[in-house]
């Protein structure tokens, strides 16, 4: 017997592709100072003023009927949410494959996650370190198998001075196929502040399917919680903490909100219907949180 675990991926998560072989979704740190406000300018002065609302958290949910290792098992629509914040997790990784061959890893996206590697300076390479700095990290994800099979068509937006438009996604669907056995093992949350390591029961399948969503959102967010789509300000890629050097160095051009790297800068193109059907899911909208990648030599 075999299964796939399908995982949806939402909010401010950054793709990064190091050595060639190795791919990690970065969740950066949102301090104070980064996500919201006016108090700055153009030449290096103070950074932008955070509201609470906007610190961005970081968790795995899945529906509690995995857990049932016995016969009938159902989705119960009681939903685990796991703490991520400070801690590292690996999908796909050995443990999985009962000696069988693994799936194989495909570091194919695409070009709805802009790759700001052409904006900004490298990552800072310590966020991948043990211990990294937790000013600029919340939570990483390793993957090591699978491949994007989808994702949610986001609004057209303009990168830096390019005049090209393009949209930019802010959920993706991560799969990962034919998993050996009836159970995917128990889940191994590291620490990365030396707190003790968490982890996340075995899960069994329904039908020949797990789901997980793993998320990085404002807490408002979270299920149970609404949005109003009309408050979308799409001041909510920020991936300034993950750099090597501090985002104001470089001076990259900007139109409109002060201290943002992306900006509509054009009427934006009207969205299908489906995905804002879509974004209902767990409270996301199009126009905030959306998703970017870069590359480590």
């Amino acid at each position: 017997m075999s299964f796939d675990v399908r995982i949806t991926l939402t909010g401010l998560c950054f793709f990064l592709t190091r050595d060639n072989s190795e791919l990690w979704i970065l969740m950066p740190a949102t301090p104070p100072g980064i996500m919201n406000g006016h108090d700055h300018d153009h030449g290096g002065g103070p950074r932008p003023r955070a509201s609470a609302a906007n610190t961005h958290v970081a968790r795995l949910m899945y529906d509690r009927g995995y857990e049932n290792a016995g016969p009938g098992r159902k989705l119960i629509r009681d939903i685990a949410c796991v703490n991520l914040d400070r801690r590292e997790l690996i999908l796909g990784s050995a443990n999985w494959w009962n000696g069988a061959a693994p799936t194989p890893l495909s570091r194919e996206l695409t070009d709805e996650i802009i790759d700001l590697d052409r904006e900004h300076d490298k990552v800072d390479v310590r966020v991948l370190e043990a211990a990294p700095p937790l000013d600029k990290l919340s939570a990483r994800l390793k993957l090591e198998a699978g491949c994007l099979c989808d994702y949610a068509p986001g609004i057209t937006w303009k990168v830096g001075t390019s005049a090209k438009t393009t949209r930019l996604t802010y959920r993706a669907e991560w799969v990962i196929r034919d998993i050996p056995g009836t159970s995917l093992p128990e889940l191994m949350l590291t620490s990365l502040d030396g707190s003790p390591n968490d982890r996340v029961p075995a899960l069994y399948p329904i039908g020949d399917t797990i789901r997980l969503d793993i998320v990085h959102l404002p807490p408002k967010q979270l299920p149970n919680n609404r949005v109003n789509a009309a408050n979308a300000d799409g001041r909510h890629l920020h991936y300034y903490e993950l750099l090597s050097q501090n985002y104001q160095a470089r001076k990259i051009p900007v139109k409109g909100e002060d201290g943002t790297l992306f900006t509509t800068g054009c009427e934006p193109e009207p969205l299908p219907e489906a995905a804002f059907t879509l974004a209902g899911t767990f409270g996301a909208i199009p126009l905030e949180c959306m998703f970017g990648g870069g590359t480590l030599p």
